[in-house]
């Protein structure tokens, strides 16, 4: 008499396909995930960018701070006391304001986020010291504290009009 043999598949077919899928679905999840991290990333990169434009340009509309001496620009100076003023501020009232403000907006938006205004020459990577001479331009640098890249951005300050 002849056997009948059913077809399909066997139990060791089966655990290899299955072995097969989950490695693809692993993979498949991991690379969401990074995604997810270079989307985050990407977001505070923009935001820090956006953030020393802004500063950058209102230091770029006060003249008188910026026509000082370096040790005399409220700018260049670190954070003091907040300034309240009521009517009109003096150049250095506003100068403070916009650095201050933009200092706590930095320290609220990104993980240890700080924010530097100083003379360097942008070299390549970019670093948190200064290393620009009196000639070198005025910039914003906004640094903060990531796993995976370099967080920090730097933007010049336009020369006044």
């Amino acid at each position: 008499m002849r056997r009948f043999r059913a077809g399909g598949f066997t139990l060791l077919e089966v655990l290899v396909a299955l072995f097969v899928l989950a490695v693809g679905v692993i993979g498949a999840a991991a690379a969401q995930n990074k995604a997810a991290q270079t989307r985050l990333a990407s977001a505070q990169l923009s935001a820090a960018v956006a953030l020393a434009h802004a500063l950058a340009e209102g230091m770029a509309a006060n003249p008188a701070q910026l026509a000082l001496p370096d040790t005399d620009n409220v700018y260049l100076q670190d954070a003091g006391p907040p300034w309240h003023c009521a009517d009109a501020c003096t150049p250095a009232q506003l100068a403070a304001t916009e650095r201050d403000d933009a200092a706590a907006r930095a320290a609220r938006s990104f993980p240890g986020g700080q924010v530097r205004v100083c003379r360097d020459t942008l070299p390549a990577p970019l670093a948190w010291d200064c290393a620009g001479g009196l000639d070198a331009p005025l910039v914003v640098k906004i640094g903060w504290r990531a796993p995976d890249f370099v967080p920090m951005t730097a933007v010049p300050v336009p020369e006044a009009p």
